[in-house]
């Protein structure tokens, strides 16, 4: 408590704001995960209801790597303020102490998030908590080590070594100058995410780089193509998050049964599959000088910008598609809106943070402007879930009809009787 109280004076509006955030996130994790309303929505898969501890071990696996280590790996186990850095570790004392310490307390949170994570899921299945539990500290913990060695690892080639130890650790890992902190409490704030994004990218910039020469294709519209597909290329975490993605987008309808929920779990999928590979876009879609410099449009730019996003979500389509209780005209209607809600996002300006407040008539305070700009690209996701939830009636038809057509069938072949003994559903 004492702590607590340390925060709140130190940061002082924004650990107020904080705690706020998340008292309303757990009163609305509270209301929604409750079992009761979800229990005709989603359910263990028919394969999956034979073992269902085992299919439970595989979700909530798969659930927290795809939420919780990645941001862990990139963030790393030890991590000190520039200021900590100056007093505590400047002058002839070891840093091995600060460190552990440090590391001790990323452990303790990132357990803790991987057991909130599971248990949330465990929640809406109205599965065993405990076993849920276990395996998302389990999870954590081999999270925690990925992140210990891809920090080491880090530091080590920032000085020209191998590996190095907890007290060698350069200064760049340990305290980086990237406004990580400000940008995880913006994006608990607004529940915004693309901070992160850009702030991951403002670290990597900082970097030295070696300048190659490559001969790009003629034609201005395929070199920015090629310039994008080169970008992604040096982007190996975009990459493997994208493998990530598409290995969870296997395995949810093989664990989990949800026909109501699948159009919109899918829609979220795909759009996060565009986004993965919509950096690119990100940083020139409000940038002119590209298009100014080759003498071409802007729509030019944001066209060939917009190429390798649009692949991103067809090829998800097309390894995931036959997973999911998704027909054809479905399948087709999910990629079209989450290739338009990857491109008003990724075409969005600055978010107006000074956008101008207005007073409601019970005393609270909205900000129109600021949310339209966050919900930007979210609102074309939601009603394209919208449609092809519409026409999930018709994808269970046709689903009955192939199961009865197979059936009848595999009867016909087995018994030799011809397919017109059998009469017509109706």
């Amino acid at each position: 408590m004492t702590r607590l109280v340390e925060l709140i004076r130190a940061h002082r509006d924004e650990g107020v704001g904080l705690m706020l955030c998340a008292a309303v996130a757990v009163g609305l994790s509270h209301s929604v995960l409750t079992h009761h309303p979800l229990a005709q929505w989603v359910t263990w898969s028919p394969a999956a209801s034979t073992h269902p501890v085992l299919s439970l071990i595989s979700a909530v696996s798969g659930l927290v790597v795809a939420t919780v280590i990645p941001l862990a790996v990139w963030w790393g186990p030890v991590r000190v303020r520039p200021a900590q850095l100056r007093w505590q570790l400047g002058g002839p004392d070891g840093r091995r102490t600060t460190f552990l310490r440090a590391r001790r307390r990323a452990t303790v949170v990132l357990t803790i998030g991987s057991i909130v994570v599971a248990e949330s899921f465990a929640i809406v299945l109205s599965s065993n908590v405990c076993v849920a539990a276990g395996t998302g500290a389990a999870v954590g913990l081999f999270g925690f080590a990925l992140a210990t060695v891809a920090q080491h690892r880090r530091s080590a080639r920032s000085i020209g070594r191998r590996w190095v130890t907890t007290e060698q650790l350069s200064r760049t890992a340990v305290a980086p100058r990237d406004g990580l902190e400000p940008s995880l409490l913006l994006a608990a704030t607004t529940l915004d995410l693309d901070w992160l994004s850009d702030t991951r990218t403002l670290r990597w910039l900082q970097k030295p780089s070696r300048r190659r020469s490559r001969r790009w294709p003629t034609g201005r519209w395929a070199a920015l193509v090629a310039a994008d597909a080169v970008r992604l290329r040096r982007r190996t975490d975009e990459i493997c998050n994208w493998l990530l993605l598409v290995a969870i987008s296997l395995a949810v309808p093989l664990v989990i049964s949800a026909p109501i929920a699948a159009p919109t779990v899918a829609c979220l999928l795909a759009y996060r599959a565009g986004r993965i590979a919509s950096g690119g876009l990100r940083r020139t879609a409000t940038n002119r000088a590209i298009g100014r410099t080759l003498g071409i449009s802007d729509h030019a730019v944001v066209a060939a910008f917009a190429v390798l996003p649009a692949a991103s979500i067809g090829a998800w389509a097309l390894i995931v598609g036959w997973t999911w209780p998704l027909s054809l005209p479905q399948l087709g209607i999910i990629c079209a809106g989450a290739v338009v809600g990857t491109l008003r996002r990724a075409t969005r300006g600055p978010v107006p943070l000074d956008a101008p407040f207005y007073l409601t008539g019970t005393g609270g305070v909205v900000q129109p402007l600021l949310w339209a700009s966050l919900v930007r690209g979210l609102g074309a996701v939601a009603c394209t879930a919208m449609i092809a939830t519409a026409l999930q009636p018709i994808a269970d038809a046709s689903s009955q009809r192939a199961s009865y057509d197979r059936y009848r069938t595999h009867s016909a072949r087995h018994d030799g009787i011809g397919r017109n003994a059998y009469p017509q559903p109706t």
